[in-house]
C-alpha cells in the first residue's frame, strides 16, 4: 500500500542524488524532509525502501550537465520486465536510474 507522498529524486552536477519526501499530511503539506547525498541513484532508492513507507511512485529529474555513461546496470527481470525486455531493454543504471536498450 502506498502513502501517496509526493516524493523527488534529483540529480546534482557532480552526479550525486538527493530525494524529498514529503511530510504529513500528504496532498496538504508543502514542506518536505530531504535525504541524501547518494554517490548511487539506486542507493538513494534503496534508502528510500529501507526507511519509508512507499510514496507511490516519484519523479526524478537529472542534472543536465552529469553526462551518465551508464556503464552500471542492473539486469532486468524476464518474468516480470517481459515488456521492457521485448522492446530493447538490457537494464536500469543504477547511476542515474534511466532504462537502458541494447544499443545505448
Amino acid at each position: 500500500m502506498s502513502t501517496g507522498a509526493d516524493c523527488r529524486f534529483i540529480q546534482a552536477a557532480d552526479g550525486t542524488w538527493t530525494y524529498e519526501l514529503q511530510n504529513w499530511p500528504y496532498g496538504e503539506s508543502y514542506s518536505y524532509n530531504t535525504y541524501g547525498p547518494f554517490d548511487l541513484y539506486a542507493k538513494a532508492v534503496q534508502h528510500l525502501s529501507d526507511n519509508h513507507a512507499n510514496p507511490g511512485g516519484w519523479s526524478t529529474k537529472e542534472h543536465p550537465a552529469f553526462d551518465c555513461p551508464h556503464n552500471d546496470l542492473t539486469p532486468l527481470d524476464p518474468f516480470f520486465d517481459k515488456r521492457l525486455l521485448s522492446d530493447g531493454y538490457v537494464g536500469e543504471c543504477r547511476k542515474c536510474g534511466r532504462l537502458v536498450k541494447a544499443d545505448d
